[in-house]
């Protein structure tokens, strides 16, 4: 474990932010917990970065947690038990789904938290779940629709306007569905990156190396753990470069626990030659070098060297200070947005466009924010304008460091 000049509240965190944990590991944090600590931070934080029930589970087994505030661990507890609650939910939807999907043959492979929870983390409780992420084939997206309508879900409700729900193809990889009455979350993908990413990899190479796997009960596919854990760095690289504050205890969590569940069997030769013909090396190399470095993923001695390279420069303090900071102004996401119009032909359509976002229909501000009544509605239409003012002068600030990426790749 390399040195820290984390606060102990912060190593508390990363300390048990894994599913084993070693002498070494336990003898830190039996120290920590001797001192006196910022138990609002922390809880706050572990709720942050999704590990709450994680974290809660690894201070139970250590001395069954008699060197935590009783109300701290009442209340972790109460967070453990909730998100196993809601976990079982998720997968009784999944079941259904899953079974529905197979009886119209629709492939289906099982993405992240899903898959994990239960393969991997072996205990649905200990992996937080705000969605469940399906990837299907592309040509199988109106029968998906279909099956999922039948299933009381609407996908319609989160598009800001129709014209939008057109261009879902061009702008996404995925689309959210929401149960109706049970406002569960599925979300449809076709792809595993969005079209705007500076990376690419071939999905049909994934499909052909898909694995199959028993999910929620029912027979389904999964990922080959070479593509899986590309999938997971991929994902992990998105979210550090979004406009979303990133939950990157849980992202490097699943990414070290991928390589030690399957540190006997996974191809690291055909992962290293596939990451370099997909050009993915740096962001593999980011999640698999801190995942390594800070929480004791296995990595085969010769595969981080391979994949180094010249913008190999990883920040993790700086990266988890930004995430606890809630940093929301992140590199590109919304130049990206801006220059993706061009996929839409026509000036009239772009102005639609870009005013149905500023301004969409009430049904999408009923879902996106916390509405009570109708009346409030034309008060976070304000809201919503003054955000889309305040990013559109970050986009002009950022348009000559994205010129210079985007011309030299820096």
């Amino acid at each position: 474990m390399v040195q820290l000049s984390l606060s102990s509240e912060d190593k508390l965190l990363l300390y048990c932010s894994r599913l084993s944990i070693s002498e070494d590991i336990k003898c830190k944090i039996e120290e920590i917990l001797s001192n006196v600590l910022d138990w609002n931070y922390i809880v706050d934080c572990s709720i942050k970065q999704g590990i709450s029930p994680l974290f809660y589970w690894n201070l139970k087994k250590i001395s069954n947690g008699k060197d935590v505030p009783s109300e701290v661990m009442k209340n972790l507890e109460k967070m453990y038990y909730s998100n196993l609650a809601r976990n079982m939910l998720l997968y009784d939807e999944l079941s259904k789904i899953l079974t529905a999907f197979k009886k119209t043959g629709i492939d289906t492979i099982v993405l992240k938290g899903a898959f994990l929870a239960e393969e991997i983390y072996k205990n649905i409780g200990l992996r937080p779940m705000s969605d469940i992420d399906l990837l299907i084939k592309e040509k199988d997206l109106q029968k998906a629709k279909k099956e999922l309508t039948e299933l009381k879900y609407s996908a319609t409700s989160i598009f800001p306007t129709k014209l939008h729900e057109q261009f879902q193809t061009v702008w996404n990889e995925e689309l959210p569905f929401i149960h109706q009455n049970k406002k569960t979350i599925i979300e449809i993908h076709w792809d595993i990156l969005p079209h705007e990413s500076p990376y690419k990899v071939d999905i049909n190479k994934f499909w052909n190396n898909a694995k199959t796997v028993k999910i929620a009960g029912i027979e389904t596919l999964m990922l080959a753990p070479e593509d899986m854990l590309q999938h997971l760095c991929l994902h992990l690289d998105k979210h550090i470069n979004s406009s979303v504050s990133p939950q990157i205890f849980k992202d490097y969590c699943d990414i070290a626990e991928v390589t030690r569940y399957y540190k006997n069997t996974l191809n690291w030769n055909y992962f290293l030659q596939s990451s370099k013909d997909y050009k993915i090396e740096e962001p593999i190399f980011h999640g698999l070098s801190i995942a390594n470095k800070y929480f004791e993923a296995f990595i085969p001695e010769n595969t981080l060297s391979e994949l180094q390279t010249i913008k190999s420069d990883i920040g993790f303090e700086e990266i988890f200070k930004e995430a606890m900071e809630g940093n929301s102004d992140k590199k590109y996401s919304w130049i990206n947005y801006v220059m993706n119009l061009k996929k839409i032909d026509g000036t009239w359509k772009k102005t639609l466009f870009l005013f149905g976002n500023v301004f969409p229909s009430k049904e999408f501000m009923i879902y996106r924010y916390p509405i009570k009544n109708e009346k409030q509605v034309y008060l976070y239409y304000l809201i919503r304008l003054g955000t889309f003012l305040h990013f559109g002068l970050l986009t002009l600030w950022q348009l000559p460091h994205y010129l210079l990426r985007s011309t030299f790749g820096k």
